[in-house]
């Protein structure tokens, strides 16, 4: 089931343009480190939304299987984040993380 918060106004959700473009170029810095399948999560950001969390994981994924730090991929990808949709990114993410077991 989709998180509603990532479905855009003028689809009938709560997400505001301004931060689809953020979670868009969020999801982008997150796939310059990844592999194809960030890259393809971050394009279909613009799609929806949701999908730069694909982005940030695959990343995450990608990290912890060349043997680096994944708590320094998601500090970096924190970093990153604007505060506008910090909240709906960290609790979304972590949900998917304990999912995906990363």
């Amino acid at each position: 089931m989709r998180n509603k918060r990532f479905i855009a106004q003028h689809r009938g959700g709560s997400l505001n343009k301004e931060q689809h473009i953020q979670l868009i170029k969020w999801a982008c810095d997150c796939a310059e480190i990844a592999v194809a399948r960030a890259v393809g999560h971050a394009v279909a950001t613009a799609h929806m939304a949701d999908h730069s969390l694909g982005a940030a994981l695959y990343a995450l994924k990608a990290v912890k299987n060349a043997g680096k730090s994944i708590d320094a991929e998601r500090k970096w990808q924190n970093e990153q984040l604007p505060s506008e949709i910090m909240e709906i990114v960290l609790t979304a993410r972590s949900k998917k993380e304990q999912d995906l077991k990363i």
